[in-house]
């Protein structure tokens, strides 16, 4: 009898877990959702104060019993928050303006921080709704990234680690605007983004990012996806939490060209990178 029972609890369970599996494969319910810490701009580049340029969280809630379109089917007025390791919860900001794709987001304004090892726990409820994922933040990579380029030289970003899914590259010139990124403009770009079993290089069109002679920062993130086990709520093979920190390296397009009173002291004895050279100049030398 007593075998009989511990067979009967297994049947059980065996059960249980397949009926939550089935649950969680037809839950009509799905998160998007990317967060992207920012490191340090490279030494002697400082961003404008009005590039607004920091770690960002973007997030859509979607319920799509009725439309199997995500932007046919957001969730809105929904509470959510973001949590940072043992930090107080920091609460994202509904899009409401016209033309502004649908979800939540926070960033630095909010507080939001990036920290290296810490979980990043995601949450969105609403009375009948409550989605969660998680993820540890995981940190940036080191990038082969030369410092000085041709006039609008087209540049291929390649990422060695199968840790992640994917680098997101963004293009900043001098003025702090940024002039080509592939992170995802628009929803159907991010789900295209997402299930795209993720790539490991990255083609930067020169004629875009580099269409004028001068220094420009390159921020690249090698961002992760979460695992279906992250999620709580939600359909966990729709669902998508991509989190990463983005590293600057910087750069040169064109010539270099240097303006020299005849009263000024004479330039260091070192050569200038070549086109294509990874080894830039120290800034020490110019002390």
């Amino acid at each position: 009898m007593l075998l009989l029972a511990l067979a009967g609890c297994d049947i059980i369970d065996l059960v249980t877990n397949v009926q939550e599996t089935v649950d969680d494969l037809t839950n009509p319910v799905i998160i998007q959702s990317t967060f992207i810490g920012v490191g340090d701009p490279p030494e002697g580049f400082e961003f404008p104060e009005d590039a607004n340029i920091g770690p960002l969280i973007t997030a859509l809630l979607a319920d799509t019993e009725a439309s199997s379109d995500l932007a046919e089917a957001p969730v809105t007025g929904a509470t959510a928050t973001i949590k940072i390791g043992g930090n107080a919860a920091i609460s994202l900001t509904e899009a409401t303006e016209d033309g502004d794709p649908p979800g939540y987001s926070a960033g630095a304004e909010e507080g939001l921080t990036y920290e290296v090892g810490q979980a990043a726990l995601l949450k969105i409820e609403t009375e009948t709704i409550k989605a969660s994922a998680t993820w540890i933040m995981p940190d940036g990579l080191d990038f082969e990234v030369p410092c000085r380029l041709s006039s609008q030289q087209d540049l291929t970003i390649v990422m060695d680690s199968t840790d992640y899914h994917s680098p997101l590259v963004t293009v900043i010139d001098q003025e702090g605007a940024i002039t080509w990124s592939n992170l995802p403009a628009d929803i159907d770009a991010a789900v295209d983004w997402v299930n795209s079993g993720g790539f490991s290089s990255v083609a930067i069109p020169g004629a875009e990012a580099f269409a004028a002679d001068g220094p420009y920062v390159i921020g690249i993130a090698p961002v992760q996806r979460a695992t279906p086990e992250s999620f709580e709520g939600v359909n966990i093979s729709l669902s998508a939490y991509m989190v990463g920190q983005m590293r600057f390296w910087s750069t040169y397009a064109g010539e270099i060209v240097f303006e020299v009173p005849d009263s000024a002291p004479p330039l260091p004895d070192t050569a200038l990178p070549e086109i294509g050279d990874t080894a830039c100049l120290d800034p020490d030398d110019f002390e």
